[in-house]
């Protein structure tokens, strides 16, 4: 990996979702018996069983993951109670078009057919609904992250709840507070998760299943957070036993998947894949395969924690076998989420084509299925195979297919999850162009969707741009320049760090203080800087974030060197360099080495103290070593010059370009070991300033075709541009166009960014 790009740690590219747990019990038919009964109420002519039907359908459909089929269904049921005048009948139909949405992860959508659904509830005095509405609105408030008025809905519907004895959804809604607190950082107070699974053995054995598995999940979320899984342990086992004796194999091995899962969380692969083992055993003699899958999926999660080749091979196998089940229970959804696994089995071992042809293979199953959300999913996952093996450009490709197909599907949520995933990339990558166009879009729909977090996390990737070009000023040694850009990183990380207390998001908190107090030790001040770096630890601790606070050490290190600490931050760096080594981030590592040589530099009298130029932090949370021409802008030494003769020629580095038809997506011209060689001037000795209003030369135009504008560290792309064309060289036999050209017969490339210009590296022209 290189040092001067930050690659995004690979996690879940899952876009996410909620399939709700029932509030009550009722029975539900297939999709084939609800649509019969839907055309047999509308021969007849009765609007009110036709709509009925149509509820059933809907659920049906809801339940078979055919969410556009349910939320029509479900709509259609909604006029015709509007036209019959059925309140009750009308708020059910919108409850059911809430559930939908969440289903499809459109917070928003559900969220406002949920608060229609609560008022007609209350106007009806129907306190069960209102209750098991109530639950839905607190679910979709998380989703957004709101845990504020998560909290506050959940218990609003829990006192409901209990007074009217309903133990489900008492169960329910104490799951979903533990959920909203926990998110809130309240650890201690989420341990009402204790509560819900209390409240589930007064359910019937059929009845337990869904709302036990939920309380569990949020026990064991609580108790990670806390760092006391084995009460976690302690308070499932029980459960397990419960089951045993009641002779229930399927909810034995449905607890006995938990019991692998916290196995696993505790570190205790071997552990967790024996009772793995159990759990896939109890299924089949259960002859559940619904928990079967569930069982080989987490083995698979096992063996994949394990990390050694014998185990990757096994995570592979058992997660593919139950991507088998989950495909012939036509559960789409849970299918991805273990494909993920298989993908990153492969992915593990640098086998990248390997996890290219899982993702397309499935990709294909789901266009097949007509699936589009489930096609945006494993686009993502296949983006992220290409980002772990470093092809920037395919990953981008499948980020951009993935954001397109989320648009068409009026999927907000994964459109402005894809949109973000691209604007960090682009500024990675040093594209400030697309980074701005993706920041901009990406914060309309969070703002549309009322996600404050989601907003707050796209200021934070403007902040990572305003940092990029503060360092490409410092290369260029307008320093004045690169202190605006970064008050104007200060601004940005400030409005996100209100925008996360709003949301009561800790871990987002954490995340931008440490852009904060990176921006206040470029402005030089190093007392902010450290509160900064303080707080952040503070949350860190609360919440056990490992890594952000190896971050957060790092950066309480900077701002003691910046405020002449000298001792207290060679300590804190040596910390920061043991936690980075804890959490496998290798460029964290290198970056608090290097520090460590700042912090010898400043002991020594090398290296003022006030001429520290903080951090290169990428990707809003990601420590790095600076790269070679930005160390040297930064350093008032001048370093040793090469020994004569030492110096190794270039290697050129090559690219496969693939073009994509703008309607099929599919490839229709690649260049295959394209090389990228630099064109006729140095990057680091032979910058020159360009004006905005500049006017390039003739000549220029006639050598180097349209300008780039570049940043440090320089990043090449290739893109489709009109070029001047140049007249056909006598004799020659190519029919090559002669004006000026704007198809997209002629390739232009070059350095890309903000700041300087350079000819491009070169240029193709295609024959007609």
């Amino acid at each position: 990996q290189s040092s001067s790009t930050a690659i995004p740690r690979r996690s879940s590219q899952i876009h996410p979702a909620m399939s709700l747990v029932d509030f009550s019990v009722a029975p539900s038919v297939s999709v084939d018996l609800a649509s019969q009964q839907v055309e047999t109420a509308k021969r007849a002519g009765r609007k009110g069983d036709e709509a009925a039907a149509l509820r059933s359908l809907a659920k049906a459909q809801l339940i078979s993951g055919a969410h556009l089929d349910a939320l029509q269904s479900a709509t259609t049921a909604l006029a015709l109670y509007r036209e019959t005048s059925d309140r009750a009948g009308e708020a059910g139909a919108l409850q059911l078009a809430a559930a939908v949405q969440l289903a499809r992860g459109l917070g928003e959508e559900g969220l406002y057919a949920a608060r229609e659904a609560v008022k007609i509830y209350k106007d009806l005095k129907d306190r069960l609904n209102e209750a098991a509405t109530l639950y839905t609105v607190a679910e979709v408030r998380i989703m957004a992250q709101d845990f504020k008025e998560a909290q506050t809905t959940a218990q609003e519907g829990l006192d409901i709840a209990k007074s009217l004895g309903n133990k489900r959804g008492e169960a329910l809604l104490l799951s979903t507070l533990s959920t909203a607190r926990l998110g809130a950082g309240l650890k201690e107070e989420a341990l009402v998760a204790k509560e819900a699974l209390d409240a589930c053995q007064g359910l019937p054995s059929g009845e337990a299943g869904a709302v036990e598995g939920k309380a569990i999940e949020a026990l064991i979320a609580v108790h990670a957070a806390r760092k006391t899984l084995d009460e976690a342990m302690d308070a499932v086992k029980p459960v397990r036993d419960r089951h045993q004796s009641a002779g229930n194999k399927s909810l034995e091995a449905a607890t006995t998947v938990k019991l692998a899962k916290i196995h696993a969380m505790q570190d205790e692969f071997s552990s967790a894949v024996m009772v793995a083992k159990q759990a896939v055993s109890l299924a089949q003699d259960a002859g559940d395969k619904q928990c079967e899958a569930a069982a080989r999926g987490q083995l698979a999660r096992a063996h994949l924690a394990g990390l050694g080749n014998d185990e990757l091979e096994q995570a592979q196998k058992f997660a593919t076998e139950a991507a088998a089940i989950y495909r012939e229970l036509a559960d789409r959804s849970s299918e991805a989420a273990v494909l993920e696994v298989a993908i990153n089995a492969v992915v593990a071992k640098e086998d990248y084509e390997e996890g290219i042809r899982i993702g397309t293979e499935a990709l294909e199953r789901f266009k097949f299925a007509s699936d589009r959300r489930m096609q945006a999913t494993m686009m993502l996952a296949i983006a992220g195979v290409h980002l772990r093996s470093q092809d920037i450009e395919g990953a981008l490709i499948f980020f951009k297919k993935a954001r397109a197909t989320f648009n068409e599907i009026k999927d907000s949520r994964g459109e402005s999850s894809a949109y973000l995933q691209i604007a960090k990339l682009a500024t990675t990558i040093g594209d400030i162009e697309e980074a701005l166009w993706s920041t901009q879009r990406a914060t309309a729909l969070f703002r549309k969707m009322k996600d404050k977090s989601g907003e707050a996390g796209i200021l934070l990737v403007a902040a990572d741009m305003g940092f990029a070009k503060s360092w490409g000023n410092v290369v260029q040694g307008q320093q004045s320049k690169a202190k605006q850009e970064a008050k104007e990183v200060m601004r940005n990380a400030e409005l996100a760090l209100g925008l996360y207390k709003s949301a009561s998001n800790k871990p987002g908190q954490a995340v931008a203080l440490l852009s904060i107090g990176n921006a206040q030790i470029i402005l030089k001040d190093a007392e902010g800087a450290l509160k900064s770096a303080s707080d952040c630890l503070m949350i860190c601790e609360e919440l056990g974030l490992d890594h952000t606070k190896a971050g957060a050490v790092l950066l309480q290190a900077g701002a003691q060197l910046a405020a002449g600490q000298v001792d207290s931050a060679t300590q804190a760096g040596q910390e920061a360099r043991q936690l980075f080594r804890q959490t496998g981030d290798a460029l964290g590592d290198e970056a608090a080495a290097n520090f460590m040589k700042d912090a010898k530099d400043v002991e020594n009298g090398s290296l003022e103290k006030e001429n520290f130029p903080g951090f290169y932090l990428r990707g809003t949370d990601s420590f790095q070593p600076m790269p070679r021409e930005l160390a040297a802008k930064t350093k008032r030494e001048d370093a040793p010059r090469a020994a004569a003769g030492g110096r190794r020629a270039p290697a050129v580095p090559t690219s496969n370009v693939l073009i994509m038809s703008p309607n099929s997506g599919d490839i229709s011209t690649a260049f295959l070991g394209f090389e990228t060689r630099q064109a006729g001037v140095s990057q680091t000795t032979r910058i020159r300033k360009v004006e905005e209003k500049e006017e390039p030369k003739e000549a220029d135009i006639a050598i180097a075709g349209p300008r780039y504008r570049a940043e440090v560290p320089p990043v090449y792309a290739v893109r489709w541009q009109g070029i001047q064309a140049q007249p056909r060289k006598e004799g020659s036999k190519a029919n090559v166009t002669e004006g000026p050209f704007r198809g997209t017969g002629f390739i232009d490339a070059g350095p890309v960014g903000a700041g300087t210009a350079f000819p491009p590296m070169f240029r193709v022209s295609a024959q007609n």
